[in-house]
């Protein structure tokens, strides 16, 4: 009965139903309204309310909730914020009257997050008479962010003079539920919808399946329908998919058997169209077709991905964050981990980059917080993901979405060498970025961290505040008994310094580039005494960079140390490039040599969901 909006890995589309007939509506803007509370516990245990961002929980710290229009308010019910009053919570949330009963197929949507500490529950019921009740809708697993959640209401409300909705909370200390921009809809009897096409952006040149999701937005289950795909606005080739069985709000996984053939280095255009659901007419055409780009590749790089952390010696809940990073690190190859010291005042690491990344993004998350390839997630509505505490779903949020991007590909290599004088510690860094496919109209950005891991000092500039000195709220907690401030804090993944400033180095890639071009440049420093050389890594990374902050994702990034050479190793090489020279391979050094220790077959990385 779910459905999440997620970021986008593959390409995504949800399209409005603009063929269909919203009738009922509430985001709680100002207030409850005409919904009513009413508290089931008998002993005043609790009951809904209104509030906004953000919610202020004792344990957890602070939280958004991100609905469509969470800025206007939201309904909350929040069980015992901060303490525990000992009182079962029963609570509900009712609507008014709502009429249905011109309509035959009716579908609800809502934003909601759900978050439990222990063994709460949130149900939705509906009734026609405010008496007799039916379960619609239930969830009793914490949800890491907002939700967008789909209920099918035509067993429950079809062509009734009188619908309410009952939103029931219950729970003991338990943390919450919030809502919002609840919307019930009239749709047809048949609409299918291509939701998805599951092909990476970035793929190598040759054979590729096109595959997606479909999904049923009518009133009745689909059995059948015909679905073809054209290249480039070529021919199309069709196929029939039978023996369906797809529930009202229900989805297909789609495959189709013919391979695409995408031989040259360049964009294509694939675009995915259904038909006649039930050998019957649909309801909504305005959704049966989707078109995404496609890139075919010379061959393909590895995509690492960068985690930036922000934390400060001030921030209480700061230790914590660092050990989820790690926990990261060592869970998934190809992380890179930088930590900028901003988002919670400032310490003895703090730079102005750090400083200046941090106030473009409006502030951020407060600390720690996390940047995940500097990506957008629509979901959350931000770049950067606050932590709260050391609680489970928080912990889960960071690691689900850096899964998220793992399976991203990237259209560039970067190759890079380093030459550090031990003497006048004088450091050079002359990257190298490698395309493998046509591209037009780049804003792509190089950069350089310089990172020193395990940073320690004395005093309040390095000494770290440490929530958990005193607080053991789960077993996932290292930090508890460890003393606060801790003296001698080790900070881990330190970024003292960026070549090419809070936001890349311009000038060094063009608009435009084609298959097999290679763009350097070079970074001169000196490595200030003090600083342990020995614990130092370089960290080049190529950024997007558009005037709204949603557009500076990290398209790839390399890791290396002083005095080495180190590259995105290619992994698979279109089959049909003749080993020639000026082939866009012939400059490639692959470091160690030998480097068969980091050549992994492309087929491998495909089922690790590498690739």
């Amino acid at each position: 009965m779910k459905k999440f909006i997620t970021p986008l890995l593959f390409t995504f589309l949800f399209f409005v139903t603009n063929a269909q007939t919203t009738f009922f509506t509430s985001n709680f803007s100002g207030g409850i309204g005409s919904w009513t509370l009413a508290d089931n516990s008998g002993n005043n245990a609790g009951n809904w309310q209104y509030v906004h961002n953000p919610l202020a929980d004792a344990y957890y710290g602070n939280l958004s909730f991100k609905s469509a229009t969470y800025a206007n308010g939201y309904a909350l019910f929040m069980s015992d914020a901060a303490t525990d009053d000992g009182k079962a919570e029963d609570a509900d949330l009712i609507s008014p009257a709502i009429n249905c009963s011109a309509y035959s197929f009716i579908h609800m949507e809502f934003d909601e997050w759900f978050v439990q500490r222990n063994a709460s529950s949130a149900t939705i019921f509906v009734s026609t008479d405010h008496v007799n009740w039916s379960q619609a809708y239930t969830i009793n697993t914490t949800e890491g962010t907002t939700a967008h959640v789909q209920v099918d209401l035509t067993p429950f409300a079809a062509n009734a003079s009188t619908v309410y909705l009952k939103f029931n909370f219950q729970g003991n200390h338990d943390f919450f539920w919030a809502i919002d921009d609840i919307k019930l809809t009239s749709v047809p009897m048949l609409d299918v919808a291509v939701d998805t096409i599951a092909i990476n952006p970035y793929v190598l040149a040759g054979d590729n399946t096109i595959a997606g999701t479909i999904s049923n937005r009518g009133g009745i289950a689909i059995n059948s329908l015909d679905m073809s795909y054209a290249i480039d606005s070529g021919n199309a080739v069709s196929q029939s998919f039978n023996n369906l069985n797809i529930a009202p709000f229900g989805t297909y996984n789609f495959s189709f058997q013919q391979p695409a053939t995408l031989n040259n280095f360049v964009k294509y255009s694939i675009a995915v169209n259904a038909i006649g659901p039930n050998a019957g007419n649909d309801g909504v055409t305005a959704n049966n077709s989707l078109t995404t780009n496609v890139n075919a590749l010379s061959a393909m790089p590895i995509k690492n991905i960068l985690l930036e952390e922000f934390t400060t010696t001030s921030c209480q809940f700061c230790p914590m964050g660092g050990t989820i990073v790690d926990n990261i690190d060592n869970a998934y190859s190809g992380i890179i981990p930088v930590a900028l010291h901003a988002g919670f005042g400032t310490d003895a690491m703090t730079t102005a980059d750090h400083s200046t990344i941090y106030s473009t993004l409006g502030g951020g998350s407060g600390a720690p917080a996390l940047m995940i390839d500097r990506f957008y997630w629509p979901d959350i509505k931000d770049i950067t993901m606050n932590l709260i505490s050391s609680s489970d779903f928080s912990y889960t949020l960071w690691n689900e979405k850096a899964q998220m991007r793992l399976p991203v590909r990237s259209p560039l290599g970067i190759r890079a060498t380093t030459y550090y004088n031990t003497t006048t510690r004088a450091l050079t860094v002359v990257p190298t970025i490698d395309f493998y496919t046509q591209l037009n109209n780049l804003s792509y950005r190089v950069n350089c961290y310089l990172v020193e891991d395990s940073v320690s000092g004395s005093g309040s500039g390095y000494n770290q505040v440490n929530y958990y000195a005193n607080h053991s709220p789960g077993s996932f907690n290292p930090w508890y008994g460890k003393g606060s401030p801790i003296v001698g804090y080790k900070h881990r993944h330190v970024g003292r310094y960026l070549f090419g400033g809070s936001w890349g180095t311009t000038g060094i890639i063009p608009a435009d580039v084609n298959s097999g071009d290679a763009f350097s440049t070079q970074y001169d420093y000196t490595i200030p005494a003090g600083w342990n050389v020995n614990r130092i890594k370089l960290v080049v990374f190529v950024q997007d960079y558009h005037a709204a902050i949603t557009g500076r994702s990290v398209i790839n990034a390399l890791e290396l140390g002083l005095n080495t050479s180190d590259s995105t190793t290619i992994t698979a090489v279109y089959s049909a490039v003749a080993e020639v020279e000026n082939s866009p391979l012939d400059d490639i050094t692959l470091f160690p040599n030998p480097a068969t220790n980091r050549i992994t077959l492309d087929y491998t990385l495909t089922q690790a969901g590498r690739i």
